[in-house]
This record gives C-alpha cells, structure tokens and sequence, in this order.
C-alpha cells in the first residue's frame, strides 16, 4: 500500500477594514485555510542503481606517479581516468593534485571521520592507482530538502550510488561510480569500469589469484578491490559489518525524510560490530603485501571496496594526511 503523509499547515486570517472620516472600522477576519502538503513516502523513498551512459572512450593523458621521499609517500595526479567514463558536463578537464602520506601508517586509538562534524565533507577517503579521487561522501545537491523552505537537512545525506540517474533529484553518476566536479573526476562507490581495466570480469563473479590493489587510503593504508587474505591466508571476498536499520524514519516527510530505511540515505545504515569481515572503516587488520613502484611492501592492516554498503570507506582507523582535505 502506497503510504503518504499529509501534513496540515493552518489557518491564514486576512483582515479587512473600511473607512469613513479616518475611523478605522472593527476588524473583520476572513480565514482562508491553506491546502495540506501531501508527500508521498514511497516515491520520494524510491531507489535508482541506473546511471549515466559511459560513451565516451579512456583518455589517453591520465597521469599518476608515484614516489617515496623520506618517511611519505608522494602521488601527483590529474584525476584523469583510464577507463570509458561517461561525462554528464559534456567535458573532461585535468585537475592537477599532489597527495602525501606516510610510508609506514600506524594505527589510531580513535577512529577519523571523513565528514566534518555537520557531516559536510571533510577529508577525501583516498587516490585511485589511476589518479582518480575515492570521494564517497556527497556535497550539497546530493542531500534531502525542506520541500517548504528550501533549506537542507545535513542529516539525512543522500548516498550517492543508491541515487543514480539523469534527472534533477538524482546523483549524476557513470558507469565507474563516478563523475566530474570541482575536485575533478571522482568515485562516489565502487568503480566497476576501473576493475574491469585490472581484471576482465572483476567487477562480476571472477575471481583473482591475488590481491589487487586499486589505491591508498589518506592515511597511507593501501585500498584492495573485494578479495583480501583470510587468516588462514586463502583469498576471499570480505565482507562489510554493516546493514539497514530497522523499521521507518521518524520524518514527516517535509522537514526530513519519511517511509522506511531502504539504504537511500546514508543514515540509513547502522554498523553491527563483526556482523561482516570488516570494521566501521570497511577496513580490517591483517597482514598484506602489495606490489608498488618501490617494489613489494607489506602492511599490518588494509581497506577494501566492497559490493555493499559503504563500498568506500567512511573513516580512517590511521591518521589521514592533510592534503587530502
């Protein structure tokens, strides 16, 4: 059954007043009563997995190095992919960036959020080993708005990849999860068509013989897609420790959202401690060897990107560094 809120406004009183000799008249009230708002939960609760097309071809200066001096790790990128991506601005600009991160991350005592603390973005979760931005959490036209007013409501954000679509109130995305802005080109969730460029049939049902690496955390953790080491050393698809919520939002629908959690928002999702494989940060520790420019070079703990909720990681278990703000 097709469920609706009806949210009733009130009364408006208009007063009228005639004269004679400049003595105002007793007031008269008219009342004229205002339409209730009707919001229909199920359409505005409505999901979309489909997103832009990806006609256009990888382009052939995607750049990305990668080099060690002292204690960092230092990635110069023009965000420029090397996969098909499809370009809803009808451009594609590079957008020179300079990363760093420690060689040798350790782990925090305490957690690191990307989001600031009125959870507008923060901190970018990573770069792709192609020089794309891991960007998971949205900016402002990616949230849910006061349908009176205007204004946003910076708790309930939309998660981008469970929005997809060309229209207004959708999340512009392409076939690799992604799409351009000020920050250049950037993955909101997993990037199918990057795994496709490691892997054919990676982003599907294949299986690798080892671990692939897609990027590195802010925090100077690596990123692997799907497949890590179990402990006992066999390659497996690791799961996230997340799922939705139960029952409905407590929104009216106008003020914030209404109809029940189905993983439109990303408040819609709650973090059960060893529910999956992985930690809060989609993250697990574990000993990892991965192949770098430098040569073979080995971590105690790792990301992954998962098919699932959150796909990228929402936080860093290590310190992240600061030009990934």
């Amino acid at each position: 059954m097709k469920k609706s809120r009806f949210i009733f406004i009130g009364l408006l009183g208009l007063f009228s007043c005639t004269t004679e000799d400049d003595v105002c008249c007793e007031d008269t009230v008219v009342p004229i009563e205002i339409p209730a708002v009707v919001v229909d939960c199920e359409e505005a609760n409505a999901l979309s997995f489909v997103g832009v097309d990806c006609p256009f071809d990888a382009p052939d200066n995607s750049l990305y190095t990668e080099t060690l001096e002292g204690d960092l790790r230092k990635i110069v990128t023009n965000t420029v992919p090397n996969h098909i991506y499809g370009d809803y601005r009808s451009r594609f600009a590079p957008f020179s960036r300079s990363f760093s991160m420690p060689i040798s991350p350790t782990i925090s005592t305490e957690t690191t959020s990307i989001l600031n603390p009125n959870n507008r973005p923060r901190y970018f979760f990573g770069v792709a080993l192609n020089g794309v931005i891991f960007a998971p959490a949205p900016a402002t036209p990616f949230i849910f708005e006061n349908t009176r007013t205007g204004e946003y409501n910076w708790d309930w954000v939309f998660e981008a990849s469970h929005n997809k679509g060309p229209e207004n109130n959708q999340v512009k995305l392409d076939c690799a999860n992604a799409h351009s802005g000020d920050q250049g080109y950037h993955y909101h969730g997993n990037m199918f068509a990057y795994a496709e460029v490691l892997l054919e049939g990676l982003s599907e049902d294949v299986v690798p013989e080892e671990v692939i690496q897609v990027g590195w955390a802010a925090d100077g953790f690596p990123i692997v897609y799907q497949y890590g080491p179990t402990a006992n050393g066999n390659l497996a698809k690791l799961t996230p420790s997340y799922r939705l919520k139960n029952g409905e939002r407590p929104g009216d629908g106008i003020t914030a959202p209404c109809g029940p959690y189905n993983g439109k928002y990303y408040n819609d999702y709650e973090y059960i401690p060893n529910l999956g494989d992985l930690d809060q940060c989609n993250g697990i520790q574990r000993s990892i060897t991965v192949n770098t420019p430098s040569g073979q070079e080995s971590f105690p703990y790792f990301y992954v990107v998962t098919a699932t909720f959150p796909q990228i990681g929402r936080c860093f278990s290590g310190i992240p560094d600061n030009s990934f703000l």
